[in-house]
């Protein structure tokens, strides 16, 4: 009789283990995380800004619709158009439909916002637009289910430093693009696409001309003459949160933005989907770029609203290429509208 092997099957057994965990891993990792069990939001809040979108049209004197006008309607690989954005049975849509009976065809998109002080060609008589500096800031929303084309609820500053020379480098302090929520992994297919992440950006792009020894780049001034240096885009990323029926039904996606301008150790950024807190960047947050850790800080600007959808690839002079790393738009059933609903706009103070 042949001896049983312990030591042999220990070893199977160990190695199968492993094997198990990884595969657990990378699917969690393609399907996201699972959202907190439990709802830890605390709703002690006064409420300052509301949009219902119980109308009959957009309230042009709280937004405004962004149509690219001076870029042939164009961003990325989307028109950009004003009739794609209206309102419907209680709720904002935002519209996207590939077309051939426009002059341009191809993917029609929206864009809206609410800025005060920044792209005021596009304001009317009577227009307020909304920032706020901190603050709870939330959507209740369905989002489209479409390759390559992603939604976003998102906030930038409400000033023209962004970007700018006046732009404080290597800090968020003078204002961040804070993505909330943003919804680009429907390529994925099946349930790995049914998950949205936050992100958090500082700094901008500004020229095509790179050092490649210390991560900054030379601008020339208008005059030709006047030179300045700037420093990669710096994003910090939160994890990827599965949403169940993400596609199909609403959703609440919201920051709570606290600023402590006594102890600035106190202040975050902390995110939520249906009340339950998914990722929190603190006062210390900080970007590894290189051979350096760059402390970023929390934003200390007012910033505006947006809410956008996306056509993922590029375009140059009037040329598009469609496609990028969340998939070919093209691959969509181009006879069907894919629709960004939102229920409500809510920005509250906290009590």
């Amino acid at each position: 009789m042949k001896k049983f092997d312990w030591f042999k099957t220990l070893i199977i057994v160990e190695t199968i283990a492993i094997v198990v965990i990884f595969i657990g891993t990378l699917f969690k990792s393609f399907q996201g995380e699972p959202l907190p069990a439990e709802k830890s939001l605390n709703r002690d809040f006064t409420l300052v800004f509301q949009d219902e979108f119980d109308g009959l049209t957009l309230d042009l004197l709280r937004w405004k619709i962004e149509d690219f006008s001076g870029n042939n309607n164009l961003r990325r690989a989307g028109y950009y158009s004003k009739d794609n954005v209206f309102l419907q049975n209680g709720n904002l849509v935002i519209r996207t439909n590939y077309s051939t009976s426009n002059n341009k065809e191809g993917w029609y998109t929206g864009w809206i916002e609410s800025s005060v002080n920044v792209n005021q060609k596009n304001d009317i008589e009577g227009y307020q637009g909304f920032n706020s500096r901190g603050g709870y800031f939330e959507i209740r929303a369905q989002v489209p289910d479409s390759i390559g084309i992603w939604s976003a609820f998102w906030m930038m500053p409400d000033n023209n430093n962004y970007g700018s020379d006046k732009d404080i480098l290597s800090s968020a302090e003078d204002g961040a693009e804070i993505d909330i929520m943003e919804s680009p992994y429907a390529y994925l297919g099946s349930i790995m696409k049914e998950k949205v992440t936050p992100v958090v950006h500082a700094d901008e792009f500004y020229s095509s001309t790179w050092y490649n020894d210390d991560s900054v780049k030379i601008v020339t001034n208008e005059n030709g003459t006047d030179k300045y240096f700037y420093e990669y885009l710096k994003s910090y990323s939160g994890r990827t949160y599965y949403v169940p029926k993400l596609y199909t039904s609403m959703h609440t996606y919201g920051v709570d933005w606290y600023i402590d301008d006594i102890d600035d150790s106190n202040s975050y950024l902390r995110f939520y989907v249906d009340d339950r807190m998914t990722f929190e960047i603190n006062s210390d947050w900080n970007i590894k770029q290189l051979n350096r850790v760059i402390k970023m800080s929390i934003p200390k600007v007012s910033e505006y609203l947006l809410l956008t959808v996306e056509v993922g690839g590029t375009s140059e002079n009037g040329v598009i290429t469609p496609g990028s790393w969340c998939g070919d738009p093209n691959k969509n059933d181009k006879s069907k509208n894919y629709d960004f609903l939102v229920d409500y706009v809510r920005v509250y103070k906290r009590n």
